[in-house]
């Protein structure tokens, strides 16, 4: 059984937000990005982007260092992507088993009106 605290639920509250997803996906090829080329990827305005690194950052999922009057930052563990993956994946076979379900449900039907 899976143990269910309240640091499981705040993570997923954390990655299922999707501004924070897209900033995870730009910190992907596991360069350092600064907020001006976040805003220039995601065409978001700073403040948005600034306060949803600041929930990345103290999520611990990613690091920040300075360099002159920048912020640079960089994800932690690519770990992350393993679980958003998983997470993706998940969701494909729920939606193609939905959708075999619905195409089958299509084809019965389809044989019951040309038996009848």
């Amino acid at each position: 059984m899976i143990k269910i605290d309240n640091v499981i639920i705040e993570f997923i509250k954390i990655i299922g937000d999707k501004t924070r997803l897209e900033i995870l996906s730009c910190l992907e090829d596991g360069q350092e990005h600064s907020v001006t080329e976040f805003q220039d990827i995601m065409k978001k305005n700073q403040s948005t982007i600034s306060q949803q690194l600041k929930v990345l950052f103290n999520a611990n999922l990613v690091d920040v260092r300075n360099e002159g009057r920048q912020r640079l930052y960089k994800i932690r563990d690519k770990g992350i992507y393993k679980i958003i993956s998983l997470i993706n994946t998940y969701l494909i076979n729920i939606n193609k088993k939905k959708m075999e379900e619905q195409m089958q449900d299509i084809i019965d039907k389809d044989i019951l009106d040309a038996l009848l």
